[in-house]
């Protein structure tokens, strides 16, 4: 028996390795198939998709879902909700299957920069009216140094909460270089043993540790603003 239980102690470790790599796999997988909807999207529209259209939800994720299935929106490692996450709208189980973030307003913590230097597009105020102006395909001005869409447990619900029929995939993820207030969490994700898979622009996909997709670096801002420049002054 103790013979059996130090097989055992040695060999659950490694079949948790070995789970964990398997998932890291479907999960650039499904960053793959986001990235081909995300391009069909962009040669139809000419622009990308907007993170919002003021409802609330994630506009950019019902975007992508007449070319993509919905299973591919989130990562298929599994955290534990306590973990990652303030509240659970729908606590079916203690663990949860983060959801991809969209790079909506780049790498800006302090104001709003016009236009925006993110993805989501720019938000413009008419009178009383709020528009949403999607960010044209040419705004990107490097998509090789751009973060399009990633692992992310950051998430904004407002507007949902009241709705019996929303789906996971209808809130609105976001991707953001900073340790979120309302959640004092990152808005990147380190399941993958302190890792976090990235969509750039262009469709390739880099693997990275947490500590280096939100450094506080002009190398690292710089890949998130469409610009390809730091813009410190918005740290």
């Amino acid at each position: 028996m103790g013979i059996i239980a130090l097989l055992a102690s040695l060999l659950f470790p490694a079949l948790a390795r070995s789970k964990r790599r398997a998932c890291s796999a479907a999960c650039v997988g499904n960053l793959r198939q986001l990235a081909i909807a995300l391009q069909i999207y962009i040669q139809d529209q000419g622009t990308f998709p907007l993170g919002t259209s003021g409802d609330g939800l994630g506009s950019w994720q019902r975007a992508l879902m007449t070319s993509a299935s919905s299973n591919v929106f989130y990562c298929p490692q599994s955290v534990r909700a306590s973990d990652r996450y303030v509240q659970i709208v729908h606590p079916i189980s203690p663990f949860v299957y983060p959801h991809y973030g969209y790079n909506f307003l780049g790498a800006t913590h302090s104001g709003l920069p016009k236009p925006s230097l993110g993805l989501g597009g720019d938000i413009v105020l008419a009178g009383t009216t709020l528009n949403f102006l999607p960010a044209p395909e040419r705004r990107v001005l490097v998509p090789s140094q751009m973060i399009a869409i990633g692992d992310s447990g950051a998430f904004l619900y407002t507007g949902v909460g009241a709705q019996t029929n929303a789906s996971p995939s209808d809130f609105f993820y976001i991707l953001f270089p900073y340790v979120v207030p309302a959640f004092n969490r990152p808005g990147v994700g380190d399941w993958h043993d302190g890792n976090a898979n990235m969509l750039f622009c262009d469709g390739h996909i880099q693997c990275a540790k947490q500590s280096v997709w939100i450094e506080n670096m002009d190398q690292a801002r710089r890949l998130w603003n469409n610009d390809n420049q730091s813009h410190p002054e918005t740290w």
